[in-house]
């Protein structure tokens, strides 16, 4: 991995001394989509945390958009931040479907699956915020304020299930497609 690393930040240093070389070379094409595509989150990032939310949805879609299908690791992180601002504007459905995404991107990842959560929760999805939340204690044994999480979604489930607002699901929703 420390090689792999090491590859990418020459290819990145090579293309930072001439841009042209990425027409040219696949892996030094792909390294450029990467930086631009971590440029895009840094604004992101810097309009969320001023509170400029529809401007950070687009720059976090921009950094998306870069690394296109590709499974880079960074892609998961862009789609958990881009349902972070979709859920500071309410878009309880779409952080639901970015969240999903980022969790499919990065299985091993827990705070894609607590990010799940919280859309799911937001979203009044209830078994679905259970099963993000499962899947992040899992990854994170002890990890108390997930825990918590889970507690609250399997109570909040549990009353919709009672009041008859929700049936109550037993399959693992979380992992299915949006």
């Amino acid at each position: 991995a420390l090689a792999a690393a090491d590859e990418g930040d020459a290819l990145r240093a090579a293309l930072r001394d001439d841009p042209s070389l990425a027409a040219a070379h696949p892996k030094l094409a792909a390294a450029a989509a990467e930086a631009a595509a971590d440029a895009a989150k840094e604004k992101g990032n810097a309009a969320y945390a001023a509170g400029e939310f529809e401007a950070a949805v687009a720059r976090y879609g921009e950094a998306v958009e870069l690394v296109g299908g590709r499974a880079v690791e960074g892609a998961a992180t862009y789609l958990s931040n881009r349902a972070a601002a979709l859920l500071a504007l309410k878009r309880h459905d779409e952080a639901v479907g970015d969240a999903r995404a980022a969790a499919r991107a990065r299985p091993g990842w827990a705070k894609a699956w607590v990010r799940l959560g919280e859309a799911a929760t937001a979203a009044g999805r209830w078994s679905d915020a259970v099963d993000a939340y499962k899947e992040a204690a899992r990854l994170t044994p002890g990890d108390a304020k997930v825990d918590d999480a889970l507690a609250r979604a399997r109570g909040a489930e549990s009353r919709a299930v009672a009041e008859g607002r929700v049936e109550f699901r037993k399959y693992n929703s979380a992992r299915a497609a949006p």
